[in-house]
């Protein structure tokens, strides 16, 4: 037993310890197939107690003559740790890309509804022209040994265990820097095959190549990212110690290892850069509005333990063309956090993507608000991303179908919780790789959305898992829309069609969107190896407590039978959050949904869901609409603080009281 700080939050959890001996998670959910998400994210964001550096800066350029971010810049470098540069009220008309180029600072702002930064042009962030970049490390890929990969290479030795928090690295074989506390590595380890006539279930199996394991991959560099074909598996993670001297050397680590297959055989390696990270930088309380277009908004660069918090992204489309891919993408960090955020696309343009995490582990994203865009939340490569009381409004779609809320899009996707969320739905594809013991609880999964505009019938399933996606967690989720949704699931290798499958709750171990055996084979063992428990669907209008939809005969990484229905609260807090409620707003009950939740107020979703904070948010204090084509006016401190919770339980006075 310990005590750990919740992410974002100065309230205090007992949780179970990363592989904890056989005891199930709660209750339900068994160890092995779960890791402490109570300590993903850059950990309590300070409030108070920090000092102002220098002056307020105040507004300056204009829309004819956007000035350099240069003032900005030079005053986050040259603040001292544990202060924040202040922005005072207008608008800042800015021609350049904004630097996070301090550790332990803060660029704050007057409120996003007050502080607007105009960019009209950006700079590199190593990926691509950005407007603000957390600048960490160096303009590296992992893994790999070309002119654009790790700085620095050396053999993984020895250190696999599952929670494993102390490794041994060899001599470097690229490069000369040797690694120093605080700085972070990546572990990487060599796909099992090509083929799944080398599948080694019920082992996990790594496996990203195009026409066997995924859709596409196998064309791309040996590195990480969408679509590398040698490397897979992966995980992001901070030196804490190193022995002395040259390496070989053994080297601490956090957090430990979460996957249990790491070995000898498959080649195992760390990388990382010349230069350190950026850490505890954070951006507060301002709005970013882009006019260039063609650019992405907020990038974190080999940056640990940062924050995003109370600031509002959007374009403006009377001047320009959307932001191309991201708005908020993260590269090569860890342990960092965006909450009480807002962000709006509303266009036609395809491919728009709220989030973006490659390569990247722990990222929380908690109590935002996504509106009109294409792919909400997206993964290329990550790890351990924690999804929590989100709300997600009008998927916009150009190409005749759905992208659900919460998205992979790269091999490798292991562990990560969507946990409370108001969304379209979970869909993890198989286009560059699959994924492991990823587990969605206690959201409201609709599947569907009303139109017009926007309304599709195509990949408007709210639970998916393509092919290659093993070990997955459905528990307590309220999923489909009655009259739209019409069969319960569309299965590997049953006779459904692509029109069944679109109307169905679950479609689980496919090759393609509603295609059987198409672009890659269907999967059985994304199937067999399915947990799902206490979820409601629109379907039976009833919650499903079947048991053979639990994996307790397994080889390995069986889930026993939960003794009871009884699940709990959360698997992140022991009670309501500070933040739950909404400023003059009625009482929102905790847990929101589940099969617990008695009369809520969510329509057509059988009494079982609740509004959460982020949509009472929305809908009550922004007043937004499903249909809106301008961002509303939006302010966290004006929507989060003063609510309270209904039916909220007390924190547990033992470990017992939350793992059974």
């Amino acid at each position: 037993m310990r005590l750990v700080r919740l992410p974002g939050f100065a309230l205090i959890l007992l949780c179970l310890p990363l592989g904890a001996g056989a005891q199930s998670w709660s209750g339900v959910l068994n160890p092995s197939r779960a890791i402490d998400w109570s300590t993903v994210g850059a950990g309590p964001i300070p409030s108070g107690g920090w000092t102002q550096c220098g002056a307020t800066i105040a507004p300056y350029g204009s829309a004819g003559s956007p000035q350099s971010t240069s003032t900005i810049n030079n005053a986050i470098t040259s603040c001292p740790a544990n202060h924040y540069v202040l922005l005072g009220p207008g608008t800042f008309y800015l021609s350049d890309k904004l630097v996070m180029g301090a550790n332990k600072v803060v660029l704050r702002g007057s409120g996003p509804d007050k502080t607007i930064l105009r960019f009209y042009g950006g700079g590199s962030c190593w990926i691509a022209t950005t407007l603000v970049c957390f600048n960490g490390g160096s303009s590296m890929d992992l893994g790999g040994t070309g002119s654009s990969d790790a700085d620095n290479l050396a053999s993984w030795t020895a250190g696999y265990a599952r929670g494993a928090t102390s490794i041994t690295i060899g001599a470097n074989t690229r490069g000369s820097h040797k690694p120093a506390v605080g700085d972070m590595i990546f572990l990487d380890m060599m796909i099992d095959g090509t083929s799944l006539s080398q599948d080694t279930y019920p082992e996990v199996f790594s496996c990203i190549q195009a026409g066997q394991c995924s859709q596409q991959a196998g064309s791309a560099p040996s590195g990480h990212g969408s679509g590398a074909s040698a490397y897979e598996q992966f995980q992001v993670v901070q030196i804490t110690s190193i022995s002395a001297g040259a390496c070989p050397c053994t080297v601490g680590i956090t957090p430990g290892l979460f996957m249990p297959n790491y070995r000898a055989g498959n080649n195992p390696i760390a990388s990382w850069s010349n230069l350190p990270s950026r850490t505890g930088a954070g951006l507060e309380d301002l709005r970013i509005q882009n006019v260039a277009g063609g650019i992405y908004g907020i990038t974190t660069l080999f940056t640990t333990g940062s924050w995003i918090k109370d600031v509002q992204m959007d374009t403006d489309l009377s001047v320009s063309a959307p932001m191309v891919r991201f708005f908020v993408h993260g590269f090569g960090s860890l342990n960092n956090t965006v909450r009480d955020s807002y962000i709006f696309a509303q266009t036609s343009y395809s491919d728009i993507y709220g989030s973006d995490d490659r390569t990247s582990c722990g990222t929380l994203y908690e109590n935002n608000i996504f509106q009109s865009i294409d792919t909400p939340f997206e993964n290329e490569q990550s790890c351990a991303n924690v999804y929590s009381y989100n709300y997600i409004v009008h998927n916009i779609t150009t190409s005749g179908w759905l992208q659900p809320g919460f998205n992979n899009h790269g091999g490798g996707f292991n562990f990560a919780l969507v946990e409370g969320n108001d969304a379209l739905g979970t869909g993890w594809d198989n286009y560059f790789g699959g994924g492991n013991f990823n587990t969605t609880f206690r959201n409201r999964f609709w599947g569907y959305q009303q139109g017009p505009p926007d309304t599709s019938t195509s990949q408007t399933y709210p639970g998916s898992n393509y092919a290659m996606y093993r070990f997955s967690n459905w528990i307590g989720n309220v999923m489909g829309y009655p009259g739209y949704h019409t069969n319960y699931q569309t299965v590997a290798n049953d006779s459904n069609n692509s029109t069944v499958c679109n109307q169905s709750i679950w479609a689980i171990g496919l090759g393609g969107n509603c295609q059987h055996n198409s672009p890659a084979p269907d999967d059985p063992h994304t199937v067999d190896t399915l947990m799902r428990w206490g979820n409601w669907d629109a379907v039976n209008k009833s919650v499903q407590w079947n048991s053979s939809e639990v994996p307790s005969g397994l080889a390995k990484y069986a889930n026993a039978m939960p003794s009871s229905h009884t699940l709990p609260a959360s698997l992140l807090y022991s009670s309501a959050p500070s933040w739950w409620g909404v400023n003059g707003q009625a009482a929102i009950p905790w847990p929101a949904t589940g099969p617990d939740v008695t009369s809520g107020n969510q329509t057509n979703s059988g009494g079982f869901a609740n509004k959460i904070p982020a949509r009472v948010c929305f809908e009550s204090v922004m007043k937004g609409t499903y249909a809106d084509t301008a961002p509303k006016t939006f302010n966290a401190n004006s929507c989060y603080g003063n609510g309270s919770a209904s039916n909220a339980p007390s924190p547990p006075t033992s470990l017992a009281a939350i793992v059974q």
